[in-house]
């Protein structure tokens, strides 16, 4: 009996000592890939523009007074020649009715400058009425930039989360002294509802096009010396490809060369990859 627990002893210990210097099989690393496909993809120039009618008019009045009141609030829609003001021009002995202050043009009331009480003359401006029919937006340009923008190159300009077409009209020849840039206008092509003269939005500037490139997230590329290389994954396996790159924007790149249309890089996973690995797919 002593023998046989003897022998059972020994073979476990065998047994264990085998399975020890068996090498535990390596992980294949999980990756996640995205097709090479193409499309449309810019180099964007971002800055901020104020929003201007592209028809607009200060009132002032032809006499001096007093104001008595507005007949109009900001924001409200008023036509040519429609009463916006009353002002007390009377003095002392003499009296005269309220003098009216029309608009010369149909517009949105955008501001009203002074408050009832207030000495009016016809240097002052008694308010700001804006034609919205149609709108411009003008941004300052960074003297850096300015070769970058063509005229009648497309932009957009930012709006309740949509990108609404704009047309560069023109780059002003000179620049401000102080803050080294020029003024440039985009006419707003279709103008989105309740936009309004005196909003500041977000304006992008296409410098750099192309319509048709393929196209790979800025994540599938890997920087080695003077290499750029992505992985492109086939049958299981990461196979490296040395690639050359165009365009990049909001972490999209354009490929000119290195890969083709249809197949899959490695998108998340691809530093510490190596040539003809074998990988897992995330799913």
């Amino acid at each position: 009996m002593r023998f046989l627990i003897l022998i059972l002893l020994t073979l476990l210990c065998c047994g264990r000592v085998e399975r020890s210097k068996e090498k535990p099989e390596r992980a294949k690393p999980l990756v996640r890939v995205s097709l090479v496909k193409r499309g449309y993809i810019a180099h964007i120039l971002e800055y901020l523009g104020t929003v201007r009618g592209v028809k607009e008019a200060h009132i002032y009045t032809q006499v001096p007074g007093k104001l008595l009141r507005y007949t109009v609030r900001e924001g409200e829609s008023v036509k040519k020649d429609q009463v916006i003001a009353l002002l007390d021009r009377s003095v002392p002995g003499l009296e005269y009715k309220p003098v009216q202050v029309k608009t010369p043009i149909s517009g949105i009331v955008g501001i009203l400058y002074l408050k009832p009480g207030e000495l009016v003359t016809p240097q002052v401006p008694l308010a700001l009425v804006s034609d919205i029919s149609s709108l411009e937006v003008e941004v300052e340009i960074p003297q850096k930039d300015i070769p970058k923008i063509e005229t009648s190159k497309t932009g957009y300009v930012l709006y309740q989360e949509r990108e609404i077409p704009a047309k560069i009209l023109s780059v002003s020849s000179s620049l401000d002294p102080l803050k080294k840039t020029a003024k440039a206008r985009l006419r707003i092509l279709k103008p989105g509802k309740g936009m309004r003269p005196g909003m500041l939005l977000k304006v992008r500037i296409a410098t750099q096009e192309s319509r048709n490139a393929l196209i790979i997230p800025e994540s599938s590329l890997i920087i080695r010396g003077k290499d750029t290389l992505a992985f492109v994954v086939e049958k299981g396996r990461a196979e490296e490809r040395r690639i050359r790159i165009g365009i990049s924007s909001y972490g999209r790149v354009e490929v000119l060369e290195g890969l083709k249309e249809g197949e899959y890089v490695v998108s998340l996973g691809a530093p510490g990859l190596t040539n003809n690995q074998e990988v897992e797919v995330e799913r």
